[in-house]
């Protein structure tokens, strides 16, 4: 009976940095995003470049699949980029 309660979607763990996004030390480069976040009570500017074509790839993906985000990074630093 309970085995009609689970879900027929599988899940995808990918990860956040180098995978999906690369957060740019040199600020000469251009960058897909800028975004402001506090870490350790210190405000910090990312400027992040997106992977060629990961936004569609989630989205396509999303649709039959359970997406999870990893990240060893600090939780402020990765909740400003996902959301």
């Amino acid at each position: 009976p309970w085995e009609g309660a689970l879900q027929k979607r599988k899940t995808l763990v990918l990860d956040l940095d180098e995978t999906l996004i690369h957060c740019l030390e040199n600020t000469e480069c251009e960058s897909d995003l800028k975004l402001k976040t506090v870490i350790d009570s210190t405000t910090v500017d990312i400027e992040l470049v997106i992977r060629p074509y990961a936004l569609t790839f989630l989205k396509k993906i999303s649709k039959k699949w359970e997406v999870i985000i990893f990240t060893a990074s600090h939780q402020n630093y990765a909740d400003v980029i996902l959301d």
